[in-house]
């Protein structure tokens, strides 16, 4: 069976040689990649790949779908739709480093919400 994979962090270094990965990966047929809203109004995952010199053809395609949200609200101040998209994701993936501890609480309704799924914390 593939995997569906909800990813946070992917914006940063690891994260976005991470989320280039599991891109890759045939036993992936969906990422959802959550990451904070741009000051600038640019596409922040385009500018993470471009900067680290990874292929940004990756981000083209029905793969991959990219989530803007707010970390300080509940359910990260997604929509019910899409939590409810989310909520198929096989793995649950929390790579944001500096935030971890803070969104713990925040993170457990999505995480309820995965069956049979794994929940993986990068520290």
């Amino acid at each position: 069976r593939a995997l569906t994979v909800f990813l946070t962090g992917a914006t940063g270094n690891i994260g976005s040689h991470l989320l280039a990965s599991l891109l890759a990966d045939p036993r992936v047929a969906k990422v959802y990649a959550l990451s904070r809203r741009s000051q600038k109004g640019t596409d922040r995952q385009l500018a993470s790949f471009v900067d680290r010199g990874i292929q940004d053809e990756l981000l083209k395609g029905d793969k991959y779908t990219p989530l803007t949200g707010d970390f300080t609200q509940p359910d990260f101040g997604l929509s019910g739709d899409v939590l409810r998209d989310v909520s198929c994701a096989s793995v649950v993936c929390d790579d944001c480093l500096t935030t971890v501890w803070n969104r713990f609480q925040r993170l457990s309704p999505i995480s309820s919400m995965v069956h049979g799924g794994w929940i993986l914390t990068l520290l």
